[in-house]
């Protein structure tokens, strides 16, 4: 996270940073300490665009455009929100590094692929009891393990069962 100090701060309208800052993500505020405070905290609520200096308004000259509340608004002071540095990569090492960083994604994932990345899908042929997994997931149909070709959803449901011994098609109501 970006470091900010009262340095940061822009109180002078007429300064060549206030006149830099227009069009900028700024944090704003009444006082200089509420402004340092929204800054360290990453406060959306205090988080908006500078559109224009008011130079005739000597107590709130900054005239931001607010994100949460979606109006403009003047303030006292504003800081300039800091580029966040993007984070460098390079490549693995070796495999125990790659399957630890593949790890560590797990808390970050959403239920779905969640239960991807701790399990796959695993189905049945129909035919003679081999099991297969799921390696693609595609609008018309899936993969089916080292298979470079689209098993259709119509085909899936003939000739595959889930492992409960289901069909691996969607249940519908009879009429």
């Amino acid at each position: 996270m970006a470091e900010y100090t009262y340095k940061d701060i822009i109180i002078d309208p007429t300064s060549e940073e206030a006149k830099n800052a227009i069009g900028k993500e700024v944090y704003f505020a009444d006082t200089p300490a509420s402004c340092l405070n929204a800054a360290k905290n990453n406060n959306k609520a205090y988080l908006g665009y500078l559109k224009k200096l008011d130079l005739g308004d000597e107590e709130q000259p900054f005239y931001v455009n607010e994100f949460v509340v979606s109006a403009p608004s003047s303030w006292t002071c504003i800081i300039v929100k800091k580029k966040e540095p993007k984070p460098k990569y390079v490549q693995f090492q070796d495999g125990r590094e790659f399957f630890n960083s593949y790890l560590s994604v797990e808390s970050r994932l959403e239920k779905e692929d969640y239960f991807l990345s701790n399990h796959g899908i695993w189905l049945m042929d129909c035919e003679n009891g081999y099991y297969f997994l799921v390696t693609e997931i595609w609008g018309d149909g899936v993969v089916l393990g080292s298979n470079q070709t689209t098993t259709h959803w119509d085909d899936l449901l003939e000739d595959f069962i889930f492992l409960d011994g289901s069909p691996c098609g969607k249940e519908v109501e009879d009429e």
